[in-house]
């Protein structure tokens, strides 16, 4: 189907991580606030007419949440836990389909990971509680890249 434009529901959004061969599908039912964080430094002079800012260097983190699955290979289970404070840079991507499963052309949000300079996200939170686990990714220390939005999917670490 071609990409939408228009409004659109929870059902077509869908979070992908890398498990070091391909990118993975994590079932959720809860995500966080997409998007990366500027610090801002007031800036403003006497003689200025209005005041302003400067912004720092971006932060990124993002907090989700689903089913327990152990499926091999590609569970998120088997995905988050072996990943869980392990330094590897791995890529994601948030894929909010419009009206429809997602497809390129419409809004994403992520990073294809290059592993010669360490540049990625980790996952630095993987929680069990009943059937339900609830997770925290976040940069790698160093990243020369940043997250970010566009239309084309990210890929499998480089």
């Amino acid at each position: 189907m071609a990409a939408q434009t228009g409004r659109t529901v929870q059902d077509w959004v869908n979070l992908l991580i890398s498990n070091g061969a391909s990118m993975v599908s994590i079932p959720i039912d809860t995500l966080g606030d997409i998007g990366l964080d500027y610090p801002e430094t007031a800036m403003t002079a006497f003689v200025d007419a209005i005041k302003g800012v400067l912004v720092g260097k971006p932060d990124f983190s993002l907090t989700f949440g689903g089913p327990v699955d152990n499926t091999a290979t590609t569970g998120s289970h088997v995905i988050l836990s072996a990943a869980n404070g392990v330094m590897t840079a791995r890529s994601f991507d948030v894929q909010i389909g419009i009206q429809h499963a997602w497809t390129a052309g419409e809004p994403q949000f992520g990073i294809s990971a290059v592993v010669a300079s360490n540049s990625g996200i980790m996952i630095t939170q993987y929680k069990i509680a009943g059937a339900k686990f609830t997770a925290k990714m976040s940069m790698i220390a160093g990243s020369a890249l940043a997250p970010a939005w566009g239309t084309a999917a990210e890929a499998v670490p480089a």
